[in-house]
């Protein structure tokens, strides 16, 4: 029997209380962007998109809340583009990343003197995120959208504005993608596809990486996440059905040599198949891999291009071959250990969760090294 006489009451205070509430509305409503959006990031104040949207009016906020004029000319130009080629897709935003017109119309005064506007701040936006008055002058050459082919070309890049209206309709469809593959719009250490889109279509990788952040993340994150996952699951369904159109039939040979992706959460399947069938090619080894896992890898082949299929990992019981791709690690580990695919961490944590499966093919790659 429990001795009550050591029970005492945890009790709360009411400071307590009041601070956990606090920090659960901030935390769910920031689980609530991240699931409205794709990932839990918010993007630059300066850079939320207005609505209804309107390049001008888009140009003219983003430079009153602090984006220096080439920065804000190059958004406006990505949403451009990215509407025009995906807004049949992108017909929501978030709540958070969006400021109404209105407010431009009430607390941006602009006045033109010597060929320059001056567009000032007179109102904090609080609700917003704009707190500090600001005074911008913008020449009179930088202040029109209506003719996209006289703005030149972009400062840095060296690339003309609409050839960057054009890549936009490329980006939308691998920030579409990298969402279903990664969890994320664009990382700099891990997303070469965008690069290689540049090498190809203009011969280098021309973007520094805070243009690339408005490009590849920015431009298209304050999109709901269903709006974006649109783009590449029409795709999927396009492709299955033999019927793709406009603008799919207009991507570059690069973004359709990358689609479809190995959705987010199969990477380790993905890599253990390609580590099995390198193994299973090699005679010597072969004859040692057990036949369960002979077996396995074929049924796995035909479990990854479901979920490719499908564009989400859903129902798939994919749990089955974890072993068989812990051992494949373990064989590649020891035969090749410094191959990519041995430090990527999707593998080595499933390797590291079935230890007696890696440790398997650990003894046999080093029974081939030793040649025994």
């Amino acid at each position: 029997m429990a001795n009550n006489n050591r029970a005492k009451a945890a009790d709360l205070t009411e400071e307590f209380k009041t601070i956990s509430k606090d920090l659960k509305d901030s935390v769910n409503g920031v689980l609530a962007h991240e699931l409205s959006v794709g990932d839990a990031a918010f993007i630059k104040i300066e850079n939320k998109i207005v609505l209804p949207f309107n390049p001008h009016t888009q140009y003219e906020y983003t430079l009153m809340a602090g984006a220096k004029i080439d920065d804000a000319r190059l958004l406006v130009i990505a949403r451009l583009g990215l509407l025009a080629y995906w807004g049949m897709h992108l017909t929501g935003v978030d709540i958070d990343e969006q400021v109404p017109s209105a407010i431009i119309g009430t607390n941006f005064v602009g006045a033109d003197a010597n060929n320059n506007r001056t567009y000032t701040l007179q109102n904090a936006q609080d609700n917003y995120g704009i707190t500090a008055p600001a005074v911008v002058p913008v020449a009179e050459a930088d202040q029109d959208f209506s003719d996209v082919k006289a703005l030149g070309i972009h400062p840095g890049s060296g690339v003309a504005y609409t050839m960057i209206f054009l890549h936009m309709k490329d980006i939308g469809m691998l920030v579409a993608a990298n969402l279903v593959r990664t969890g994320h719009h664009y990382q700099r250490n891990t997303n070469g596809m965008f690069r290689a889109l540049e090498r190809k279509r203009f011969t280098k990788e021309v973007f520094s990486e805070e243009v690339r952040g408005i490009l590849y993340h920015e431009s298209m994150h304050c999109f709901l996440q269903t709006c974006k996952l649109a783009i590449y699951n029409t795709y999927l369904a396009k492709l299955e059905a033999g019927n793709l159109d406009e603008p799919y039939t207009l991507l570059d040979t690069v973004v359709v040599k990358r689609v479809p992706v190995v959705p987010a959460g199969a990477a380790w399947l993905s890599a253990g198949i390609t580590i099995m069938n390198e193994v299973l090619s090699i005679p010597k080894i072969a004859d040692n891999v057990p036949d369960e896992y002979k077996t396995l890898v074929e049924e796995a082949s035909v479990a990854l291009k479901a979920v490719v299929k499908a564009g989400k990992l859903g129902a798939s019981n994919l749990a089955r071959f974890e072993g068989m791709a812990a051992f494949a690690h373990g064989i590649l580990a020891e035969l090749a250990p410094t191959h990519s695919a041995v430090n990527a961490p999707s593998l080595l944590k499933l390797a590291d969760q079935h230890i007696g499966a890696k440790a398997a093919g650990t003894t046999l790659g080093r029974k081939v090294l030793r040649s025994d």
